[in-house]
């Protein structure tokens, strides 16, 4: 029971230890924890196998169970990216939506071989899951995986220095997918400070294998829950923190980030996120850019990035997040027009072509315009200066480097499009 501490009441801060990359979380944080672990998350089918239903705690017990049988050697498990996020950030500024339950296995991969055996059994640990009365006799993993498996991903870039991870995501309808990454080495560990963030699970794992925490004998409490350990792979904790709290955007050396992180840039933005510097962000906005062109010249490529970035991220069936998607397509439309200048213009004026059409097909879908803009408005649309599509009547501060599109929604029909410059602050702050 070492890995329990009786605590002190706290009021949701968290325990600063002495390495500037990790802290102790509080109590508040833990009963987040402990609810995002135990929540069962429901996989569903692309045949007609039965739907599952998934605690994420359970399922990394059993397959860290079998890796462990097999010899695969498993240094922690930790939650990761939005989730963690969301654990971490304080109820009382803001609450953070996570979409995907991403949990990370750091494990030594020495071969081929490894790879395989890891895939096998998270297929194999699907089956604890099955309904009863479900004949598992038959089933075979090539099965499973072709049932359930909503994307696999394998990384080896050599086994002295290069990356070495792989990805397997369970499939749920609404995007809420359970995905367990298995990583050796993986050089960049995440894309802006507020999804740096990673728990590490082994000490509450511990607690409860506990017998008296399994029967209901002793529960959480302030004065009584384990010392977990989180870390941020931006490097500082508290600023992280900070950042997330206060909806701040921050990153360090977008060059690194595949894509550039162009998308999920825009994604916070449409979050009503705000750049942490001007001068800083103005720079790493052409490097994101940049990055994303490198990455993905073909103007094909660029769609399927874009689409699959929409299929993952926003719920189709979700009315909410309707809007939602038309204010991500603005910002992207924004930055492409103003910091993707010194791109070939060919490639961005392509994919600014697909960004308007997708954001006219959201809004027609919504009847809010009547008609899909043509190539020779979107033409006329890339020529004006740092110019972008805004509803009616939309306001352009000028004290913002970067243009900030309306967030109150416009009646049907009284869509209609304007181009607006977008002022850029000499100085200052966000």
């Amino acid at each position: 029971m070492d890995c329990c501490q009786a605590q002190p009441a706290t009021s949701g801060d968290s325990c600063t230890i002495n390495d500037h990359a990790m802290q102790a979380l509080s109590y508040n944080q833990i009963t987040k924890l402990d609810a995002v672990l135990k929540y069962p998350v429901e996989i569903h089918s692309r045949n007609n196998f039965p739907q599952l239903s998934i605690p994420p705690l359970k399922l990394v017990k059993a397959v860290k169970e079998k890796l462990v049988n097999d010899e695969v050697v498993v240094h922690d498990v930790r939650l990761n990216g939005s989730a963690a996020s969301y654990c971490v950030c304080d109820d009382k500024t803001h609450t953070v939506q996570y979409k995907d339950l991403d949990l990370i296995f750091h494990v030594t991969i020495r071969n081929e071989r490894d790879f395989y055996v890891i895939k096998e059994h998270v297929l194999q640990s699907l089956l604890n899951f099955f309904p009863d009365g479900i004949s598992k006799d038959r089933l075979t993993t090539c099965t499973l995986e072709e049932a359930y498996v909503h994307k696999q991903v394998k990384v080896n870039a050599g086994y002295q220095n290069g990356d070495r991870w792989s990805l397997i995501s369970l499939h749920n309808d609404e995007s809420y997918n359970l995905e367990l990454k298995f990583v050796d080495k993986m050089n960049r560990k995440y894309q802006f400070s507020s999804d740096s963030f990673q728990i590490i699970l082994d000490s509450y794992f511990q607690l409860d294998g506990l017998d008296c925490i399994q029967n209901g004998t002793v529960e959480l409490k302030d004065t009584f829950f384990p010392t977990v350990l989180a870390y941020s792979a931006y490097g500082n904790f508290s600023e992280a923190e900070y950042q997330l709290n206060n909806k701040l955007i921050r990153t360090k050396s977008p060059e690194e980030i595949r894509g550039g992180g162009l998308f999920k840039y825009c994604n916070l933005l449409s979050e009503q996120y705000k750049p942490y510097s001007c001068d800083e962000i103005e720079t790493q906005e052409k490097t994101m850019c940049t990055r994303f062109f490198i990455d993905f010249y073909d103007p094909n490529r660029q769609k399927c990035e874009l689409m699959k970035y929409f299929s993952s991220h926003f719920v189709d069936k979700d009315a909410n997040q309707a809007f939602q998607r038309i204010y991500f397509l603005e910002h992207l439309q924004a930055v492409l027009c103003r910091s993707a200048v010194h791109v070939q213009d060919c490639a961005v004026r392509n994919f600014e072509n697909a960004v308007t059409t997708l954001k006219a097909i959201h809004l027609y879908s919504l009847g809010m315009i009547t008609l899909i803009p043509t190539q020779s408005f979107r033409t006329h649309a890339r020529k004006s200066s740092g110019g972008y599509l805004s509803p009616t009547g939309a306001s352009q501060s000028t004290a913002y480097s970067y243009p900030v599109p309306t967030r109150v929604p416009t009646p049907p029909g009284s869509y209609t499009y304007l181009i607006q410059s977008s002022a850029v602050a000499s100085s200052g702050n966000c």
